[in-house]
């Protein structure tokens, strides 16, 4: 599950830069790929070439000032910092239409090395009271080195959105040209054909079972599975978490764990579902930090404690469990704090013990969190292109996927753009949603969120590429410090059935939606979306 950012944009207070001498451009785009579909031009702001810009069109901060001269000359500005968020130039209301498609485009470079907690970003929002905040991408690169960043986004119902490039904390910016297009919008998305065969083939949910404390008897995970069941899931998604299974020291597996999950997974069976077991979490005593507060977002010191507890996994549910997500959310530092090259060792070791164990294993790719597609700070951008790497595509069946977005229509661009890449790259694989949702948080009401998974998971279902579809999560979780966090699940945490579980469970009953043709993946395009962080 991916941490979401509630920030608000504050004052401005910027300074006069240095012009920026360039070198060789390197182009850069957050959907990694070589080639854009074409769009159409909305406007377009060259500081190379040109007068100042329309002040109808794009407003530029006081201390935002234009440097150089012909080629050379670029929008610069400085932060002192005294202010957390300082926007540099932003367009005008009005400029975007509601219901529209859009890619921005930002040329640009960074002067100076930034500190950690200092960098620039690209800012898109409603500007109305409470208007809603997509994700941050940040600008990045090398000092000194020109820079192109494209990202794509949906304005839904907003006519007030805008677009804007700022700086977080100390440091500064050279803005040479911003360009902005109206992208095709899909169509055939309102009404969505039935298909054949039933949910319990397609759903499942994220199930924290696991959990001690969570779940105190053997018989509320029971009853867990059979109002799961009930609802129409034929698949549950849980964590086998080493850290639990192995606490204090290699080859002693604690008992009331193992007890509980050979439980779990003798329950799962009996009712004919399915399991997805996630393979991650490293115990302090294996870690490769140990000290750290978090040690188990660490990969093992030594890979072959890794490879003895999956070689554990895949002797003690041999026949069992046939599907297995190596690691979770790896291109994101709240789950993953080693390299994403540490990653694709642990999966390379992992699939190779399981493949070996039982030929009928399938392995999925840890879930890559949108945080990464969205170039979020802190995530690993470069996550997909590795793991469609030849050497990297091999070991895995499967790519599991988690994305949150604001409106269900984001999340099949997304995935979109990930077959587009897959096809770019010759990766072709099935997609698995592991974790899709919505929270009751920041305003959302009961209703709300019954309305959009009711629309969210049939489209995701009739998507070409996804294979299976996972709900988070099954229940409310007793996060008092985390609202958002705690906002999600189909029970209350007395198991009491909120409004989204009944309302899934009767639109369950009828055969999964027929997959849409337009979105096969052989004649999709790549299209970065966004998600809603304040709704």
């Amino acid at each position: 599950m991916v941490k979401r950012m509630r920030s608000t944009m504050t004052g401005l207070l910027l300074g006069v830069s240095f012009l920026v001498v360039t070198v060789s451009a390197r182009a850069y785009s957050l959907n990694f790929l070589s080639k854009a579909e074409p769009g159409k031009s909305v406007a377009t702001f060259d500081f190379a070439r040109g007068p100042e810009p329309a002040r109808d069109k794009l407003s530029l901060s006081e201390g935002a000032v234009l440097s150089g001269s012909g080629v050379d000359r670029v929008l610069t500005a400085t932060s002192s910092g005294k202010t957390e968020w300082n926007v540099i130039c932003q367009t005008s209301v009005g400029l975007l239409q509601a219901e529209k498609r859009y890619r921005v485009s930002v040329d640009y470079s960074i002067p100076e090395t930034l500190a950690e907690d200092n960098y620039a970003y690209l800012k898109i929002r409603s500007e109305a009271p409470g208007g809603r905040w997509r994700p941050l991408p940040v600008l990045e690169g090398k000092a000194g080195v020109a820079q192109h960043l494209a990202y794509e986004f949906l304005t839904g119902a907003e006519s007030d959105c805008t677009i804007g490039v700022g700086l977080h904390g100390r440091g500064a910016i050279a803005v040479k040209r911003v360009e902005i297009e109206e992208l095709p919008l899909l169509s055939g998305l309102d009404h969505l054909e039935p298909g054949e065969g039933t949910w319990s083939d397609v759903l499942g949910v994220c199930a924290h079972l696991d959990w001690r404390h969570f779940y105190t008897s053997d018989e509320q995970i029971g009853r867990t599975l059979d109002l799961l069941q009930k609802m129409g899931a034929g698949w549950v998604r849980m964590g086998f978490s080493w850290d639990q299974i192995f606490p204090s020291r290699r080859g002693q597996a604690d008992p009331e764990t193992m007890r509980r999950l050979r439980l779990i997974v003798k329950e799962v069976n009996r009712r004919k579902m399915h399991i997805v077991v996630i393979v991650n979490a490293t115990p302090r005593w294996a870690s490769s930090n140990p000290l750290a507060l978090h040690a188990w977002r660490y990969p093992a010191r030594d890979l072959s404690d890794y490879e003895d507890y999956v070689r554990f996994l895949s002797r003690e549910f041999k026949g069992q469990v046939r599907d297995w997500e190596i690691g979770n959310e790896t291109n994101w530092p709240m789950f993953w704090m080693g390299s994403f090259a540490d990653y694709l060792r642990e999966l390379h070791a992992a699939s190779k013990i399981l493949r070996s164990s039982d030929p009928k294993n399938r392995i999925l790719c840890a879930g890559l969190t949108d945080a990464g597609l969205h170039g979020m700070k802190g995530s690993y951008r470069g996550a997909l292109a590795d793991l469609m790497a030849p050497e990297n595509a091999s070991a895995y069946d499967i790519l599991s996927l988690h994305y949150y977005p604001g409106m269900a229509e984001e999340a099949l661009y997304a995935v979109n753009g990930v077959t587009a890449l897959m096809r770019e790259k010759g990766a072709v694989k099935p997609i698995w949603m592991t974790e899709t949702g919505y929270s009751v948080a920041n305003g959302r009401t009961l209703e709300q969120q019954t309305r959009m998974h009711e629309k969210l998971i049939p489209l995701l279902a009739a998507h070409p590429a996804i294979e299976r579809v996972f709900i988070y999560n099954e229940r409310v979780k007793d996060f008092e410090s985390d609202p958002y966090e705690r906002g999600f699940g189909l029970l209350e945490a007395d198991f009491t059935p909120r409004p989204v579980y009944g309302r899934l469970k009767e639109l369950f009953q009828q055969p999964p939606p027929r997959k849409i043709p337009a979105l096969d993946p052989k004649i999709v395009n790549w299209h970065l979306s966004t998600w809603d962080l304040c709704n």
